[in-house]
């Protein structure tokens, strides 16, 4: 028997089963046809399919449970062995599960198939789960910026299965969504669409990167999974555009285009529809996107809401194969197109548009899903496209004109009558009916019910035994309400009370199906999935399962990543992610039944709806057949799942990154040939091909070396191959180039054929020392000036070959500033002059220091001023690069003047910069710099230093030069270090700078339709005036004109102040051209109205129309047409008041009113949310206005930041004396010139790195090799000092204060300290460099350099540099170059096993003792860099050396981001445990909860014994081997 109830004709047709069984039955593991097909119409195409058994632990026992698959003889049976011993002593006939009370969790089950009583060889093995669910591990991607610098993270979405590599086992494909995803009616702008592949043991297969012109969300990419071509392996097609990268990484069009505009959409740029093959992710195929856009407001609105308003489906459109539907538009027009795909290439079969002559009336009847069944008894799909239903060849069915709705079903849900119904719900709610149920085949109206309103969910399925076949409901009011309409299939009502509207799944071992749905967190807006069992009874839903741990997804829509028959017997598992989106947690029943139905995926309606479940609004799969109470026995499908011939498939490239295009493919086969050619994208297919121990493939193009390779021919065969082209020609473009010192840059070059590579070409420079070149072209100018010729030739043949001309410039020197105009000291005493010379990169940063009386002041090469005799005198600096120069002048006193206050000038500065404009934003933050005059001018002591009160928001050096960083107002101030004067600044750093300069023209800055009535728009866009880009807004016309300019985020602050520059222009025919400063809600704060003639006039309150104000002059003179004005509007919140001030920018007449109270009759949001710009029109009239905003800035700061407030002095802190660290206090690093002939000039760079503890003097001790290396020296006595060129220090205020060398030894001495506590040496870099040279007689051979000695101190604590990493340095003295030897590894593959053993044994989170999230993906990022270096031969040691730096900085800086209670530790001690002791007892209640909520281990809200003991026992197994 079949299922637990007989069912009709059930004895008849399994006599009829067994008679023909053996005839029918094919036991091979390839697959099958149908026991009993219809011989009248032919099979339908579909995947062979494993018994999938599953085995899961339960409080019972094992429960095993395996597929009956829709190909198998009815009178199949099965045996059940546990570790090689069969448990049934029967074989099972009744079920596809077995319950083993003696299982274990190391139990191993294998299914073996009977048939005639026969034990068959196939056989399904499967291991043990703990539990009712699999995790499989997934990859999340990294977090993204947008172009407006929000940042966004992944999480894991739809998904869909297919069987990706032909092993009759089902792989996942996972859409990843990014958290700023949209719906079509949102702007703005989203990260891109991933789509992985996973076999179900959690190993990755690949990624497809849909790229930044497929925009993001649920109706954006409708993707499929399925084999089209009959190979026995699943592709994925999606929609694409230039940009996507396949899962081999190949781009798809243009890699640079970027069509997105600024509200986020994509409405421009070409489209395309690909066919991805399914095992590698690489693009089989590409075709332009049909449906195409065409105009964006052909399908209902100008913006891009309905345009893009996609779904996707497969479809037997001749009963046999599977073929590929994609449509655009459901809202109003609506178009299908179908595609076969064959040979590797997409034809397209027909095309559905309501545009077409007698389809105007179909029109906005789609639905946010479509279904695909066969419904009209022709054996081939339709498509119902909600209320209208496409045939198979492309013609309209029947349209049931009811309109657009989101949810319909479709199926077998009134088994009493012939064919399938359909089930769905409407939005209109003008329509007759709010949900019905029609005939499937006619869309004749079966029943339905008015409802009155948008009626935006419903279900049906059998889940009550009382009545015959399906029940059927729909919600009235909220999507998750308990009310609505219950009814029986045929149309009764049951009940107001209805169950859940989301998913149906059978779970349970009866035949009545569960719900699916989530718990849903209002507050949080995430849910987490759950089934329940409808007690029919008592109206009221019973939990079986809720899925801990894992989210539902599409917000309230709760789905699931996919539902879906996958594996054991004919019940349906369930995917959701799990919180973290680091796996996908698959749940399956362990109920037993004894019902027996093949697996739902061998009924081709079920598997298509697997295929478009993720399309769209997501809804449940339903099969062609009624499955319930008083089922008759389904019917067996006529599919068949194995081919009788063979195929080869796979892509020719040229054995680098590019695949051939046009390559003819020939395949031998007993003497015939097969022929085709490669596509674009270099894949080839031959299908149809004998079956064939030994075939020859052979591969040729025009200019390429033919390539044989000897295959068989078994079923589906992929091969890839390479065809070798030779290079013929090289160019590079451009042949001529400039760079700067230190630049790299990828020189171009174009080969000849086409199809050669890269990796063909050689590179050499014609002098190293000025440019190196490396092995892809890439191109390093170093700091020898000069020009070089770079040379790219063919490997094969060396005639072969261009040549480039690279000149290496200088980096010059842009700015020079020193800390001080004045400087006073003593008669014999010295301070130094801090210089700064910008660029940081500059060449020659030399400094020559002159004194216009060195009677009275001297001056040495460092800045150092040293008083000789009372006077005056000026000290000059000048750079030796660029000449720039700057003086102080030096007063020399012989009595010291006390210091008595300190004056910082500009008291208030407001930072203008497109580091803080909303897209591409300038990644440089401003500097502005602050003056402190210290009083009186005479005091001796004129020192000052700086500090941000602030510094998140902006940063002051020693400057005083203060670098804004984010928005908000820092008070910067100068305190002397005589007495403790000081004095603050006040720097307005802005939310929004635009000065439009960095975006394109054309750019509408996300502007819109203003409020003030009608549809009239003011045009607006970026344009350039004058060479000055501006936002320009101009129209006119008969009707009222607006345009309003939404911020992103209303700004709430005390104080807002609107600066920014307004060109008036001049309006025709209006009697107010306005411009006003507005709430959220567009209510008016000010408003500035124009008219030639007329005085600029003001007003407050009211909302934007087609009104002039009755205003009150700004001032006198402000009348002119085309008049450039700097508006600077402050409106305080606090007070009620509004601050306006108007400056003519031509002539600097300035118009200033203050205290301009909020108009009293307007409520207002309290914040600044908008511009809005208006152009008044008078009846019988047509106006025009053109007028334009630059440098557009708005700032928001509390009332105690308001210029002119009184600033509290700051006590100056007292500086904590840093903690003495155990260990080393840094590492010390040596590096310089590697190579070099005798007489050359050399230098060494003495670098400390992993600086732990900052030092303000240091003693070294360099030993260097005196047979082969010198320095300049002068006597000073009995020492030899180094001469002042021989080195030089590379940080602000450190100074060397003395040196000494053993030139017989080869030894060099320095002493150095830094001037000042507060310059202490804390951060990694260079601190000096040694000038030499190799002796003109040096013999050949290795020099060695080595640090012996490296001692520091602060504070009176000495301290010790590790010398064991990179305190060596070796050159090499030769008159020739040699040739590179292989660069050492050893200390990078030391690096990667550290970094992954680091990697594993650690946990992302916000615990003690874990990594914040992203911080792992970060780490395995900079692993996989390292690897790409190390993996290749060609890496040179400097390459290596780099990498090797690179990865221990990304080890250091994730040990950095571990989480404990004492800042700066890499491991949990007792100083954690200590600070939560302190904490015990706290609950989340407590006031100071966030303080200790790391330390909540166990999330239950309390700090117990059980914490502490959780900590202890983290230090002992940081302890314990």
């Amino acid at each position: 028997m079949m299922a637990v109830r007989k069912y009709s004709a059930a004895a008849a047709r399994l006599v009829l089963a067994m008679l023909i069984a053996l005839s029918a039955w094919v036991a091979t593991a390839g697959g099958a046809y149908t026991a009993l097909a219809d011989e009248s119409a032919p099979p339908r195409q579909m995947e062979h399919l494993t018994r999938a058994p599953v085995a899961i632990m339960t409080e019972e026992g094992v429960y095993v449970g395996w597929r009956l698959l829709g190909t198998d003889p009815t009178d199949i049976a099965f045996n059940v062995y546990r570790d090689g011993v069969k448990l049934n002593s029967t074989p099972l006939t009744e079920s596809t599960n077995y319950l083993d009370p003696d299982g274990t969790i190391d139990s191993v089950y294998e299914i073996r198939p009977v048939i005639l009583s026969e034990e068959q060889p196939e056989s399904s093995t499967t291991t043990v789960w703990a539990r009712n669910y699999l995790d499989i591990p997934i990859r999340k991607p990294a977090d993204g910026t947008t172009p407006n610098g929000e940042t966004y993270t992944y999480h894991a979405n739809d998904g869909s299965v297919g069987d990706l590599d032909g092993d009759g086992q089902y792989e996942i494909v996972i859409k990843w969504q990014p958290s700023n995803a949209k719906d079509n009616s949102q702007s703005g702008y989203t990260g891109e669409t991933y789509l992985d592949a996973y076999k179900l043991d959690g190993t990755f297969l690949w990624r497809i990167n849909l790229g930044i012109n497929i925009r993001s969300g649920a109706h954006y990419t409708q993707f499929l999974v399925y084999d089209l071509d009959g190979d026995g392996r699943a592709e994925v097609v999606a929609k694409t555009a230039d940009g996507t990268v396949d899962g081999g990484g190949h781009v798809i069009g243009d890699p640079n285009a970027d069509y997105r505009n600024t509200n986020g959409y994509v409405l421009n740029g070409p489209e395309y529809l690909t066919v991805f093959d399914g095992r590698t992710g690489r693009a089989i195929t590409t075709v332009d996107y049909d449906p195409p856009r065409g105009n964006v407001s052909d399908w209902g609105d100008n913006y891009g809401n309905r345009v893009d308003r996609f779904l996707a489906g497969v479809a037997y459109l001749d009963g046999v194969r599977p073929s590929i539907i994609m449509a655009r538009g459901y809202y109003t027009r609506t178009v299908l197109v179908a595609y076969n795909f064959e040979n590797g290439q997409l034809r397209k079969l027909w095309r559905f548009d309501t545009n077409d002559p007698g389809y105007g009336s179909w029109t906005g009847q789609g639905y946010h899903s479509l279904s695909i069944a066969e419904v009209d008894g022709d054996g081939k799909d339709e498509i119902i496209y909600g209320q209208i239903t496409i045939d198979h060849d492309g013609s309209g069915l029947y349209n049931s004109g009811l309109g657009h709705g989101d949810a319909l079903h479709v199926g077998d849900f009134i088994p009493s009558r012939p064919g399938l119904e359909i089930f769905a719900v409407q939005e209109n709610a003008g329509a007759p009916y709010g949900y019905d149920m029609r005939d499937a085949r006619t869309g004749e109206i079966l029943w339905g019910y008015p409802t009155g309103q948008d009626t935006g969910r419903g279900l049906t399925a059998d889940i009550d035994p009382r009545y015959e076949g399906a029940e059927a409901w729909a919600i009235r009011g909220e999507w998750n309400s308990t009310v609505g309409g219950l009814h029986r299939a045929t149309g009764e009502k049951i009940a107001d009370q209805i169950p859940s509207t989301n998913f149906a799944i059978w779970w349970d071992g009866d035949l009545l199906r569960e719900l699916l749905d989530h718990e849903w967190n209002d507050a949080q807006a995430t849910g987490v999935g759950k089934i329940d069992k409808w007690d029919y009874e008592n109206l009221r839903l019973v939990n079986l399962l809720k899925a801990e741990g894992t989210l539902s997804n599409n917000h309230t829509k709760g789905t699931p990543v996919l539902q879906a028959d996958l594996l054991g017997d004919w019940r349906e598992e369930v995917i959701w992610r799990t919180v973290d989106s680091n796996a996908l947690r698959l749940y399956t029943t362990t109920d037993l039944t004894d019902t027996r139905i093949y697996t739902l995926m061998h009924d081709p309606q079920y598997r298509l709806a697997i295929a478009w479940q993720n399309v769209g609004y997501n809804q449940p799969p339903h099969p062609s057949f009624f499955i319930g109470v008083g089922m008759e026995e389904p019917p067996i499908p006529n599919i068949v799942t194995k081919r009788g011939t063979g195929s080869v498939s796979g892509w020719v490239t040229n054995g680098g990154d590019k695949r051939i295009r046009d390559a003819t493919v020939r395949v031998t086969i007993g003497g015939k040939d097969y022929t085709t050619q490669t596509n674009a994208h270099g894949y080839f297919m031959l299908q149809g091909l004998p079956q064939a121990d030994y075939a020859v493939l052979y591969g040729t193009k025009n200019g390429c070396r033919p390539t044989t390779m000897l295959l068989g021919i078994d079923g589906s065969v992929e091969r890839d191959f390479n065809l070798y082209c030779p290079v013929t020609s090289i160019e590079f473009k451009p042949y001529r180039t400039t760079m700067l010192q230190g630049e790299t840059q990828s020189l171009s070059v174009t080969l000849a054929p086409e199809e050669a590579g890269l990796h063909q070409i050689g590179w050499t420079s014609s002098d190293p020392e000025i440019a190196s070149v490396d092995e892809n072209g890439v191109v390093t100018a170093h700091e020898q000036q000069g020009t070089v010729t770079i040379t790219a030739y063919s490997i094969d043949d060396q005639n072969v070959k261009a040549t480039a001309f690279i000149t290496v410039n200088a980096i010059a020197v842009e700015e020079l500033i020193l800390d001080r105009s004045v400087l006073n000291l003593l008669v014999g005493t010295t301070k130094r002059i801090d210089a700064l010379v910008l660029p940081d990169n500059a060449y020659n940063k030399r400094i020559i220091w002159q004194s216009s009386d060195p009677d009275i002041a001297t001056v040495d090469e460092q800045g150092q001023v040293t008083g000789v005799s009372v006077g005056t005198a000026v000290i000059t600096a000048t750079t030796e690069s660029g000449g720039l120069t700057e003086s102080v002048i030096v007063n020399v006193q012989s009595e010291p003047v006390a210091v008595t206050g300190i004056n910082v000038e500009p008291k208030a500065v407001y930072v203008r910069s497109d580091h803080f404009s909303e897209l591409n934003p300038d990644p440089n933050p401003p500097v502005v710099r602050l003056s402190a005059e210290v009083k009186p001018l005479q005091a001796t002591n004129n020192d000052v230093t700086w500090s941000s009160h602030d510094p998140e928001v902006a940063t002051v050096d020693s400057l005083g030069r203060v670098t804004a960083l984010s928005p908000g107002t820092a008070r910067i101030t100068a305190r002397t270090v005589e007495g403790s004067h000081q004095d603050s600044a006040r720097v307005y750093v802005p939310i929004i700078s635009e000065s439009f300069e960095n975006r394109n023209e054309g750019d509408t800055w996300g502007s819109s339709t203003g409020t003030a009535g009608g549809v009239g728009y003011l045009g607006s866009q970026v344009v350039t005036v004058g060479g000055n880009k501006v936002f320009q807004l101009s129209g006119g016309g008969t009707g009222v004109r607006s345009t309003q300019k939404q911020l992103s985020q209303p700004v709430v602050a005390d104080t807002v102040l609107i600066d920014l520059e307004w060109n008036v222009g001049s309006p025709v025919n209006s009697t107010g051209a306005q411009l006003s400063f507005e709430d959220s809600n567009g209510m008016r704060y000010l408003t500035l109205q124009h008219l030639n003639g007329n005085e600029l006039a003001y007003a407050t309150g009211g909302t934007a129309s087609n009104t002039p104000i009755t205003g009150t002059p700004v001032g006198t003179g402000f009348t002119q047409a085309n008049a450039l004005y700097r508006v600077q509007a402050a409106l305080h919140f606090d007070l009620r008041t509004i601050d306006l001030k108007i400056t003519n920018m031509a002539n600097e007449q300035t118009a200033e009113v203050k205290g301009i109270p909020f108009d009293e009759g307007t409520t207002y949001a309290n914040n600044f949310s908008r511009l809005q710009f208006v152009l008044v029109r008078p009846g019988g009239v047509t106006t025009s206005w053109t007028t334009w905003i630059d440098n557009f800035n708005v700032y928001a700061y509390a009332a105690e930041d308001r210029p002119g407030a009184p600033v509290t002095p700051e006590e100056p802190e007292e500086p904590e004396e840093p903690e003495e660290p155990e260990g080393h206090w840094a590492k010390a690093k040596l590096s310089g010139t590697s190579q070099a002939e005798p007489g050359q000039s050399i230098t060494l760079d003495l670098s400390v790195t992993d600086v732990v503890y900052g030092f303000t003097v240091f003693d070294v001790v360099v030993s260097y090799d005196p047979s082969r290396i010198e320095y300049e020296l002068v006597q000073d006595g009995s020492t030899w000092p180094l001469a002042d060129g021989a080195y030089s220090t590379n940080r602000a205020h450190l100074e060397v204060l003395a040196t000494a060398v053993r030139p017989e030894e080869g030894q060099i001495r320095l002493i150095a300290s830094v001037s000042g506590e507060e310059h202490a040496i804390q951060e990694d870099g260079s601190l000096l460099t040694l000038h030499g040279k190799v002796k003109a007689d040096a013999p050949e051979g290795n020099a060695q350099v080595s640090i012996l000695q490296f001692e520091v101190s602060r504070s009176g604590i000495s301290g010790t540099v590790d010398l064991t990493v990179a305190s060596t340095h070796t050159i090499n003295v030769s008159s020739n170059i040699p040739v590179p030897q292989p660069a050492d590894k050893t200390a990078l593959a030391q690096a990667i096993s550290e970094a992954e053993n680091l990697l594993n044994s650690t946990q992302e989170g916000n615990k003690l003792g874990q990594y914040p999230t992203g911080s792992k993906a970060e780490l395995q990022s900079a692993i996989d860099a390292a690897r790409a270096v190390h993996d290749r031969a060609t890496a040179t040691q400097g390459e290596v050396d780099q990498a090797t730096a690179d990865l221990n900085a990304a080890i250091s800086h994730y040990r950095s981001q571990f989480i404990s209670m004492v800042e700066g530790q890499t491991k949990i001690t007792i100083r954690d445990l200590s600070i939560v002791a302190r904490y015990f007892g706290t609950t989340s209640s407590d006031p100071d909860w966030s303080e200790i909520e790391v330390a909540d281990l166990f999330d239950e809200g309390v700090i117990d014994i059980r914490v502490l003991a959780a900590i202890a026992r983290m230090i002992l197994e940081d302890w314990t081997p």
